[in-house]
């Protein structure tokens, strides 16, 4: 027997299941995407430092250009892997020569000694990482660090993604109950509208959403999932990027010029899902600002990096200087 059914029911029950199912599915697409994606690099990272170029499968570079006031950046997106780090040699090594100084990810000291000498950022065990380190001291060029990733603010993340999931799908299932109003129809549906967004913006899970969802529209456009990075909510990669630009910003009042004279413009390298997001808040100051307020309650109180610079000493180690 046939049931009788409202258009409006149908309508809220569609839509109900193409959510809940719909989203399912693209997670998993999304997943299988990011999976093959890592697969182009299977070599284990022991921290070596790469002195060649091989041709050896891997992404390409990812490079925006920006002018903050006299002070040109070029920002570089990479992959942290030995497989890039050999694909690409020759170009990060010019980079890297023609710079004045290199912004980095991470150069976190081992340890301090006499108060401002700190231990070769070398000895972290990440090949990409230390290929930089390697040719920065190779042509005496001073490290800058302006970034800050935090486990506190990772649980954020999973916090963001677990309660935007749970709570999309209870009012995505209440919109297919059969004794319901059109007004709780509607306050339901925007409920979902609202948590799903905050889920689709979250890292882990959301982030294989954003990947599945620019994969349909652009397959294997490595640029696609990137550029979509602005839309999310999180600490990983959308608010770094509000902060890598506001930092960045400061540079030019920071830099000592002669250092600066020393190259023709000033190396930014992060990775590559960092670079259009960067770009974007440098170059759309009213959305980096709403941004930067969206984050303040619970980001920005607690990434509070400030701006270091390294200088390669002649014998050993790097002297490190707070800029701001």
């Amino acid at each position: 027997m046939i049931e009788n059914i409202s258009r409006r029911a149908f309508f809220r029950k569609a839509v109900s299941h193409v959510a809940t199912k719909g989203s399912g599915a693209l997670l998993i697409y999304g997943m299988k995407e990011s999976i093959d994606d890592l697969s182009l690099y299977k070599e284990v990272d022991e921290g070596q430092v790469i002195t060649s170029q091989e041709n050896v499968p891997s992404r390409n570079i990812v490079e925006r250009t920006v002018d903050i006031e006299d002070l040109k950046l070029r920002l570089i997106g990479v992959v942290h892997a030995p497989q890039f780090a050999r694909r690409h040699f020759n170009e990060l090594e010019r980079l890297v020569r023609e710079s004045s100084h290199v912004v980095v990810e991470s150069a976190k000291p081992v340890a301090w000694k006499d108060g401002n000498i700190v231990e070769n950022p070398e000895e972290m065990k990440n090949s990409y990482f230390q290929t930089i380190y390697h040719l920065a001291r190779k042509y005496g060029k001073p490290l800058i660090t302006l970034d800050a990733v935090k486990t506190s603010l990772h649980l954020i993340d999973l916090f963001t993604w677990v309660a935007g999931a749970m709570n999309f799908r209870e009012n995505a299932v209440k919109l297919r109950e059969d004794k319901i109003t059109r007004r709780e129809a509607l306050i339901h549906g925007l409920k979902s509208l609202g948590w799903g967004a905050l889920a689709f913006g979250s890292t882990g899970a959301g982030g294989f959403l954003r990947s599945g969802i620019a994969n349909l529209i652009s397959p294997k456009q490595e640029l696609s999932q990137i550029e979509f990075e602005r839309f999310g909510y999180n600490h990983i990669v959308d608010q770094r990027n509000v902060q890598i630009a506001e930092r960045l910003l400061q540079l030019p009042g920071l830099l000592n010029k002669d250092e600066v004279a020393q190259g023709k413009y000033v190396m930014v390298t992060f990775g590559a899902a960092h670079i259009p997001g960067a770009h974007y808040y440098l170059t759309h100051p009213i959305a980096r600002k709403l941004k930067n307020a969206l984050y303040a309650p619970t980001y920005n109180l607690l990434d509070t990096e400030g701006i270091f610079q390294y200088n390669p000493l002649e014998s050993w180690g790097w002297r490190v200087k707070k800029l701001a």
